[in-house]
């Protein structure tokens, strides 16, 4: 078969990719993918009475468009998907960050609190043992860390 009247193979490409326009949430887009889907019909409608070869070629064609049409649906929805995981793994890599930071700020309160909590902790020792009755046996306060 030489050449085709109705569905050139260039129209044909430039179809399916004004068809794709259906999966795309541009109103436009839609619109023209709606537009070259019933002009494909009207092809297919026509196709029958210029020949039978004419008829052969459209049917295997339209076919053909199909078929890329699904394959670029899938890789759209495959491209879509990674887009939707990628937001999840940075948002939970930014939650990670942010808890990072926040442990970080944390430590930092905890260690500038260390000597507080030394002198409180030692001063807890000394009332102990005052009060387990050495303070009474002559020994001081201030020698109770040397005991």
């Amino acid at each position: 078969m030489s050449k085709t009247a109705l569905l050139p193979t260039v129209t044909a490409v430039r179809m399916v990719w004004a068809m794709s326009g259906k999966f795309s949430n541009d109103a436009p887009s839609q619109t023209m993918a709606t537009y070259v889907e019933d002009v494909l019909k009207g092809i297919e409608e026509q196709a029958p009475q210029i020949s039978d070869d004419e008829r052969s070629y459209v049917t295997s064609a339209v076919a053909t468009m199909k078929a890329s049409l699904r394959s670029i649906d899938v890789v759209y929805k495959g491209r879509d998907l990674n887009f939707k995981e990628n937001e999840k793994l940075r948002s939970a890599y930014l939650e990670s960050v942010k808890e990072s930071l926040d442990f970080g700020n944390k430590a930092q309160d905890f260690l500038k609190s260390l000597p507080a909590m030394t002198i409180a902790g030692a001063g807890g020792a000394c009332s102990d043992k005052c009060v387990n009755g050495r303070f009474h046996r002559g020994i001081l306060p201030s020698n109770l860390m040397e005991n």
